[in-house]
C-alpha cells in the first residue's frame, strides 16, 4: 500500500491581516506549511500534492516548498471537497493506496497521530475513510462526529447540526485518510446543497457509509489540531511549539 499526501494550502487567511498567504506565516522560524510537510514525510509518501491559490498568492506558497511536491491551483475557493478534487484530478490511485488529506495551517500535527490513522486503515479492509477527531474544551462551532457504535456514521457541520448533534463533544479535526479505490467515486458524489453552497469533504463519510464501507475515527489532542487563522492563534501555536522544544531539550539532559 503506497501512501499519497494531499496538502490543502489555498486558504486566503483574511483574519491574519497580512499580505503573506496564511500558510507562509512562521512557527519557530519555519513556514507553517513546511511543518506539515515534515510530518507527512515521516509516512515515506509515494507522492505529495499541494493545493495552492491562483496568482501571486499561490506562487508565494510554491516558493516555500522543497521542489519535489506537485502543485495544483484551486482557481475558485469552493470548499474542501472541491480542493481535493483539484488535487486528485489527473492522479491515478491504486485500490489499496492510502490518501491523506492534510492542511497547511496545522503546524502542530504529530506524525504519530497520522501513523495511527494509517494503521487503522491497514487493519480494516472494509474501511474507506479514517477521520481525525478531538475533544476540545469548548466544542464551539466545530463539525461534530456522529458515531454508530465503534464506527463513524457521519460528520455534521455546525451550521447544519441539530441541537442534539451540537451536544456531541467529539469534533472533526479536518484531517482525513482515504483508501484509494473508493476515493474518486466519493469525491464525485459530494454535492453543495448546504448553507454555504460549498463542497464539503466531510460529506464523503455519509456517502461511504451509504455505499457499504466502514469509517473510523482516530483521536488527537486538542492542541495538535490547532488551525491557525489569526495572529492570536499564530501566537498560541508558537507558544505550544516552543514548549515542546523545551521539553525535548530537557529530556536530552539540558537544564533550563
Amino acid at each position: 500500500m503506497a501512501t499519497r499526501i494531499l496538502v490543502l494550502a489555498a486558504g486566503k487567511g483574511t483574519r491574519m491581516k497580512s499580505d503573506l498567504p496564511k500558510v507562509a506565516h512562521k512557527v519557530a522560524g519555519v513556514p507553517m506549511v513546511r511543518h506539515v510537510l515534515a510530518a507527512a514525510a515521516t509516512l515515506d509518501p509515494e507522492s505529495v500534492t499541494v493545493v495552492i491559490a491562483p496568482g501571486e498568492e499561490g506562487e508565494q506558497v510554491r516558493a516555500l516548498l522543497a521542489g519535489s511536491e506537485r502543485t495544483v491551483v484551486q482557481s475558485q475557493r469552493l470548499g474542501t471537497g472541491h480542493a481535493v478534487r483539484c488535487a486528485a484530478e489527473g492522479e491515478t490511485f491504486a485500490a489499496e493506496d492510502a490518501v491523506a488529506v492534510l492542511y497547511g495551517d496545522t503546524p502542530l500535527l504529530r506524525p504519530a497521530t497520522i501513523h495511527a490513522m494509517l494503521k487503522a486503515l491497514h487493519e480494516d479492509p472494509a474501511c474507506a475513510v479514517v477521520v481525525m477527531g478531538f475533544r476540545p474544551t469548548d466544542p464551539g462551532q466545530y463539525g461534530r462526529l456522529v458515531m454508530d457504535g465503534p464506527f463513524l456514521k457521519e460528520i455534521v457541520e455546525f451550521a447544519e447540526a441539530s441541537p442534539e448533534q451540537k451536544a456531541i463533544t467529539l469534533c472533526n479535526a479536518g484531517i482525513m485518510l482515504f483508501r484509494g479505490g473508493p476515493l474518486a467515486g466519493l469525491l464525485a458524489a459530494i454535492g453543495n446543497s448546504n448553507a454555504k453552497g460549498e463542497y464539503y469533504l466531510t460529506d464523503a463519510v455519509a456517502i461511504a457509509r451509504a455505499e457499504g464501507h466502514r469509517c473510523l475515527v482516530v483521536e488527537a489532542e486538542e492542541e495538535e489540531v490547532l488551525g491557525v487563522n489569526s495572529r492570536a492563534e499564530l501566537a498560541q501555536a508558537e507558544a505550544i511549539f516552543q514548549r515542546r522544544l523545551r521539553h525535548n531539550a530537557m529530556a536530552q539532559g539540558v537544564t533550563m
